[in-house]
């Protein structure tokens, strides 16, 4: 999968540019040629020139090891999820990232308990009103990639980025209320950038909605992206802060850097338009890394709640009501058992820990009390 890879191991077969001729080549006509990423001429494609060299031997065996993560999956999410993490954060290789992301997003167990829903979803005619604004937002979902142009000339609209945007919702994107959580954590973060802006009057809003919508496929290089990504669907949306925290931190974090802008339209331009050659693939996720210590998933839940009271004696009440975030596969994972243990009156004990269940599936203390003992007494456990 072209759109998923970026690692040595993606590029066997390629031209001396690091191109390649498009799949269906032969079939529509002339040839067309893709970069390594699959993009055709590289359209959509910010280039890093900084880009991570991975050796051969070192990047096979990264695969062997996911591979035999894949035979295990559930007991290495509960058992070893520490050390998912960290194989995720080092960069997912590119020949098993389609599998990963399915399974840290659990789409591939949903794909499967729901035989023919897609085909279903995909014959519906569909409100016209929401096709309208799906075809203005098509031109976001890589058009110039070599998997994908068909999806844009038919009438069906099918989002190829369906699965990350679906996985969006589910960790809890929650924009606006995100921008003031944002801002909040970037004071703590980087209390210079935090006043170069507020001195602007530069609204989170202004720059940070295409960030966390387009998960940074708009404004990183690509390979910077996919590293993103694969942190963003192991861990969860406090990536989308941290990354967001970091780039903000290393284009106005330093005098030397704000003296090259003076203003609010240069500012702008500055965090519309990053450079490319300013960010570096592993130096990006080293910070991320770095900046993980102080921007906890406690931290973010707090910052939420503190937001949501301010909105509240502010401006009334929120028009949707936040839920506690999936904080990535974990979370997803253990909700997924928590949901099934209490439709089946079993015991929540195996998930470890005393953090309450969030959402819907939270349940009163008396009754998740009686359902253990119940399932104590069916099972003859202590």
């Amino acid at each position: 999968c072209f759109l998923m890879s970026g690692t040595l191991e993606s590029l066997s077969g390629l031209g001396e540019d690091g191109s390649s001729f498009g799949s269906d080549s032969e079939i529509n006509g002339p040839v067309r040629r893709t970069d390594k990423y699959g993009f055709l001429g590289g359209c959509m494609l910010r280039l890093c020139p900084f880009e991570a060299d991975i050796a051969v031997a070192v990047a096979r065996q990264r695969e062997m090891k996911w591979l035999d993560m894949f035979r295990n999956w559930d007991k290495w999410i509960s058992r070893r999820f520490p050390k998912v993490k960290v194989r995720c954060r080092k960069g997912i290789p590119s020949s098993l990232r389609c599998k990963a992301w399915q399974l840290l997003s659990n789409s591939q167990e949903l794909l499967e308990s729901n035989p023919g829903k897609f085909e279903e979803l995909e014959k519906d005619q569909g409100d016209p009103k929401w096709l309208d604004i799906i075809e203005k937002d098509l031109h976001r979902q890589f058009p110039f990639h070599e998997m994908f142009p068909q999806f844009y000339t038919s009438h069906t609209f099918t989002s190829p980025l369906l699965l990350i945007f679906s996985f969006i919702y589910r960790v809890g994107y929650q924009n606006p209320l995100d921008g003031d959580i944002f801002f909040s954590l970037l004071r703590r973060v980087c209390p210079m950038a935090y006043r170069h802006l507020k001195k602007f009057k530069i609204d989170p809003i202004l720059y940070m909605t295409e960030w966390f919508m387009c998960i940074f496929s708009r404004t990183l290089p690509w390979s910077c992206v996919l590293r993103v990504w694969d942190m963003f669907f192991c861990e969860g949306v406090k990536i989308v802060f941290r990354v967001g925290l970091v780039l903000l931190k290393q284009m106005l974090g330093s005098v030397d850097k704000l003296r090259e802008i003076q203003g609010m339209y240069e500012t702008m331009e500055r965090l519309r338009n990053i450079p490319p050659e300013a960010i570096r693939e592993e130096v990006l996720v080293q910070e991320v890394r770095v900046i993980t210590l102080s921007v906890t998933e406690a931290l973010i839940e707090r910052e939420c709640s503190i937001q949501v009271r301010k909105w509240r004696e502010s401006r009334g009440e929120l028009t949707h009501q936040p839920g506690r975030r999936l904080h990535g596969t974990r979370a997803i994972f253990e909700q997924k058992h928590r949901a099934a243990a209490i439709s089946s009156g079993g015991s929540l004990l195996f998930l470890g820990g005393h953090v309450p269940p969030p959402g819907p599936l939270r349940v009163s203390q008396p009754e998740y009390l009686n359902k253990t003992l119940l399932w104590r007494e069916k099972h003859g456990g202590d």
